[in-house]
């Protein structure tokens, strides 16, 4: 992979590349069952959501928790295969297993990090696999970098927003603070990336301010909005104002916005005024 011991975001890319080009072999096919049935992979009804592989025969097993909702199915199956092909993955000069003993090494044995951190790369393997790459090109030249291009991942594949939104934020190195709202401005997911914001989460399973510009705007569906706006951070002490660019569902259930440090390039430089707190 490279001449040196490889650090966290090696890990993340070799893994992320493995992936792709895994789909591209099996076409990038969209039955998450079928693909693990073919490497004998069972797929099977559990009280949780796990990947096992036995500790002596090697068989490797996906339990899906029988109370998960229709619209998180596939990605939790995703999800799950994703644990798989980490321990399975070979691209470069990266054997099977080898991923696995390089964040063991990293996380100091420490099995709660390194659970959380694999999680993490299987969260943006799963969201990589439900939106496949051709769908993922075919939507951003459409839309460019925007939550118009969130959206119809949702439409096209059945992807939940949060899936939606990782998939964009991470086919790219932009600096972003990504977020899903429900209607009545409770924050849902957020995501945070690239050198300059990844260190700065927003968090999520709160409510906005009411006089925040992405409560206070009238949204049409489908529509893209522009706006500056400070990055409503979970207790409201950091105050950091950035370019916002969101849009709402068909139904107005939804919202997404990217904060970000500039208009994506296929946006116009007229910035809507709203009003500011």
């Amino acid at each position: 992979m490279i001449d040196r011991d490889p650090d966290l975001e090696d890990i993340r890319r070799a893994f992320l590349k493995y992936v792709e080009s895994f789909h591209s072999k099996h076409e990038y096919t969209c039955d998450p069952e079928a693909l693990a049935k073919s490497l004998g992979i069972r797929v099977r009804k559990g009280d949780s959501n796990q990947a096992i592989k036995h500790p002596t025969t090697g068989e490797r097993l996906i339990l899906i928790d029988e109370t998960v909702a229709p619209n998180r199915f596939k990605f939790t199956i995703w999800h799950e295969l994703s644990h798989h092909l980490f321990d399975m993955a070979e691209i470069d000069n990266i054997q099977a297993g080898d991923l696995a003993v390089y964040l063991r090494e990293h996380t100091l044995q420490n099995l709660e990090t390194r659970q959380k951190i694999e999680d993490d790369f299987c969260d943006q393997a799963a969201a990589t696999l439900l939106i496949p790459t051709p769908i993922l090109k075919k939507v951003k030249n459409k839309n460019g970098y925007s939550p118009l291009t969130v959206l119809e991942f949702m439409e096209r594949t059945g992807a939940s927003a949060q899936a939606s939104l990782a998939r964009l934020v991470y086919s790219e190195n932009t600096n972003v603070h990504g977020l899903v709202i429900d209607k009545t401005g409770r924050i849902l997911y957020s995501i945070a990336h690239g050198e300059k914001r990844k260190k700065y989460p927003v968090g999520s399973g709160f409510k906005l301010e009411s006089n925040h510009p992405l409560i206070t705007d009238k949204y049409k569906p489908l529509e893209e909005e522009r706006f500056e706006a400070y990055i409503p951070f979970k207790g409201g002490k950091r105050k950091w104002k950035s370019k916002v660019v969101a849009a709402a569902n068909s139904n107005c259930n939804r919202i997404v916005a990217l904060f970000l440090d500039a208009y994506p390039h296929h946006c116009s430089n007229d910035v809507k005024q709203l009003s500011l707190f």
